[in-house]
């Protein structure tokens, strides 16, 4: 997720090719237009217009959807942290000795907190690597045993399993002897909420936008910008003098830009699951987590939290 701005050199990673096309098609249009045949492309400035105005109705449309799959994105992952906090402190205030009357002491409590907690430091990662569609499944090396691991990547769906695997855990430790099931309940209603999280992203990720409406903003935006670029450069030698009127090719590269760039936009945030600098910056989101769960847990830890990498957090 971009959060400052790195100055032109931003501008031109993320817009570079439009603006060699604006400025490819300037060009042609220029040469074309004094040493091949001059021409006046002459467009009633109503015409223009109207194209413009149901173009602008296109782009604020998609623009308005694609902004609310990547917002709605984020509140997901806001919820996973807040259900990931809760999680790690009712493990620590439900999980105890005297929950299982005394059947288990205080140094087999500390061994099922630590691994309640460290089975979910797996699934948000897990959850991480499975929307971004990699294969780093490695790094989950140090969470887990190498026999555990190995019988995760057999799994098709790793987050769900882990979940489950919570669960288990939990039963094990109250079917020791706990009267009530009131604390049972609470933490399996949590890990319910985080069933829910997870289906909220999968189905985020597994909608893409209408590639049909895509492609036809697409189409519909590059030829208005490249007709703006040959209607400038015919019109502007009329007004710009003749020494000068070579002034038409930057500023027409200037306008087919900015058009392009405003339907660009919207393609930044189509995916925002994926590894682009737009994206949810799940690993920053994952590690905050984790530095939050083993302080509760008691645990020292030498981890940071992640910082931006050129004005971008990933």
């Amino acid at each position: 997720m971009v959060i400052e701005l790195t100055g032109p050199r931003h501008l031109w990673r993320e817009m570079r090719k439009e603006l060699l096309l604006m400025l490819l098609i300037s060009c042609l249009a220029y040469y074309f237009h004094h040493h091949v045949y001059s021409f006046e492309l002459d467009i009633p400035e109503g015409a223009l217009g109207i194209f413009g105005l149901a173009i602008t109705v296109f782009i604020i449309f998609r623009t308005n959807k694609v902004y609310e799959r990547w917002w709605e994105a984020r509140i997901i992952w806001g919820q996973i942290v807040n259900d990931s906090r809760t999680w790690a402190m009712k493990v620590m205030a439900l999980i105890n000795s005297d929950t299982a009357h005394k059947r288990i002491n205080d140094r087999q409590v500390t061994v099922v907190q630590k691994e309640l907690i460290h089975l979910h430091l797996v699934f948000i990662n897990a959850l991480r690597i499975y929307l971004r569609r990699q294969e780093d499944w490695n790094e989950l090396a140090h969470y887990l045993a190498p026999d555990e691991l190995e019988h995760l990547l057999r799994i098709t769906n790793k987050p769900t399993q882990l979940i489950h695997k919570q669960a288990q855990r939990l039963e094990e430790f109250f079917a020791k002897g706990v009267e009530s099931g009131r604390y049972k309940v609470e933490l399996l209603n949590l890990l319910r909420s985080l069933y829910d999280d997870q289906g909220k992203c999968e189905r985020i990720k597994n909608t893409p936008f209408p590639k049909h409406y895509t492609f036809l903003t697409d189409i519909t935006v590059w030829c208005y910008a490249a007709m703006i670029c040959v209607y400038l450069v015919s019109q502007f030698h009329i007004v710009l003098k003749a020494d000068m009127d070579i002034l038409t090719i930057p500023l027409a590269t200037a306008v087919g830009t900015i058009i392009v760039g405003l339907e660009r936009l919207a393609k930044f945030h189509e995916d925002p699951f994926d590894m682009e600098i737009h994206s949810t910056p799940m690993s920053t989101l994952c590690r905050s987590i984790e530095i939050d769960l083993r302080e509760q847990l008691g645990e020292s830890t030498a981890l940071q939290p992640l910082e931006p990498e050129h004005g971008v957090l990933r």
